[in-house]
């Protein structure tokens, strides 16, 4: 018999590739085979008699290239970039590294990798802080130790081994940033304060606290903000954070009343934006605020007093008694009364009394009377060191005494 071949890598691509001994049938390749390129061929015998009209079916050969472990592992990428919190636990895994071999993992273990760390920069605190996933490349926390505020990044040498770590050895690297967790409270720099502050006054600016944190500047583990917990129950104060982002600003929301409350003892914590990894102490300040006595103005009740009187009412008569009160119930402050606007020149008051008077006859067709009514402002002023004036409006009714008639 006579043999001959047709097929892949005969007359199909790659040509050329095997041949038959034509009389013995034994089939052999012209040039090494690579099984990452092309890992089976199929071949098809025909055999013919010699000398003799002999036609075998032809026969199919699939040829299966048996693989050798001829590729090292490729890394992916080099270097390989991770972060792990520095509050991490043991076991958390935080970051992958692969690499890839294109041998067979199938049949043979010679693509089946390997990984391992070979070192770790620095060695501090200690120099097994990560383990790695030998099948899956997974990088995990081994120890507890990190810290972002000493030691903030590590570099690992690594390596990919095939034959399941019996092979050919590829290095990369793996570059490890810790950020930052909360775990350094923040802490007043001074725990105690002692301030003055005037009463009556809206947005004043009681104190400034300050903090130190040890966390990452600018992130939300350093960041603060405040807290009154106790000695503001009727809500007269309110803390925000100051633009530093390292202190605490009190002010005042409604007006203080000396005569009142002449202390408050405020009691503040600061806390951090991110919540504290871990049970950390919460740091407290006490703000002593004295409320500083202000001189107030007395009041007038009402602020308008309306009053009907004829116009004809006779010099030195009685209009009323307009009083005023003193609202600093703490000081004894004696009250004296003067005229303040009186357009017509009308009136008077008595400086002790308040009680006002006619001076000058009234005339209901007066200019100065608008829709009947006539207004006058009548001032009130106590004998502080600072005097202070309160005003007071008198309106006062006129009612006409004309007694003519219209007779038709």
């Amino acid at each position: 018999m006579e043999y001959r071949i047709t097929g892949e890598g005969v007359d199909l691509e790659p040509y050329g590739t095997f041949f038959i001994d034509r009389l013995s049938g034994n089939l052999f390749v012209t040039r090494p085979l690579d099984r990452e390129k092309k890992a089976s061929y199929r071949l098809i015998v025909h055999a013919t008699g010699v000398y003799v009209n002999i036609v075998e079916t032809p026969m199919e050969i699939i040829v299966n290239v048996l693989d050798q472990n001829d590729n090292k592992p490729v890394f992916t990428q080099n270097p390989f970039n991770g972060n792990v919190p520095e509050a991490s636990d043991i076991g958390h895994e935080f970051m992958t590294v692969t690499a890839t071999d294109t041998d067979d993992q199938e049949n043979t273990n010679n693509g089946v990798i390997s990984y391992s760390i070979i070192k770790q920069d620095p060695e501090l605190p200690k120099p097994n802080l990560f383990t790695i996933n030998s099948v899956t490349g997974g990088i995990r926390v081994n120890a507890l130790g990190l810290d972002k505020e000493k030691w903030s990044r590590y570099t690992l040498l690594i390596t990919a081994t095939d034959m399941d770590g019996g092979g050919y050895v590829t290095s990369g690297t793996a570059v490890i940033t810790v950020t930052d967790s909360n775990d350094n409270a923040p802490q007043f720099e001074q725990t105690t304060h002692t301030v003055s502050v005037p009463e009556n006054k809206v947005g004043a600016e009681v104190a400034r606290l300050t903090v130190t944190d040890g966390d990452e500047p600018g992130s939300p583990a350093w960041s603060t903000k405040y807290k009154i917990i106790s000695g503001d129950k009727s809500g007269f104060f309110s803390v925000s954070t100051g633009p530093s982002q390292l202190e605490g600003i009190i002010t005042t929301v409604k007006p203080l009343d000396f005569e009142k409350n002449k202390q408050f003892i405020l009691s503040v914590i600061v806390e951090n934006d991110d919540p504290f990894v871990g049970s950390l102490p919460t740091s407290t300040a006490t703000v002593t605020v004295n409320v500083e006595y202000v001189n107030e103005p007395p009041e007038f009740n009402p602020k308008e007093k309306i009053i009907f009187k004829p116009e004809d009412s006779p010099v030195d008569s009685e209009l009323a008694t307009y009083k005023a009160t003193d609202p600093d119930t703490g000081k004894s402050h004696k009250i004296t009364y003067k005229i303040g606007t009186d357009p017509a020149g009308w009136l008077s008051v008595t400086p002790d009394t308040g009680v006002i008077k006619v001076r000058r006859l009234m005339d209901r067709e007066s200019s100065f009377v608008k829709d009947g009514k006539y207004r006058a402002i009548i001032w009130a002023v106590d004998d502080g060191e600072a005097p202070a004036t309160g005003t007071g409006t008198l309106v006062i009714e006129l009612e006409d005494s004309s007694n003519t008639f219209c007779l038709q």
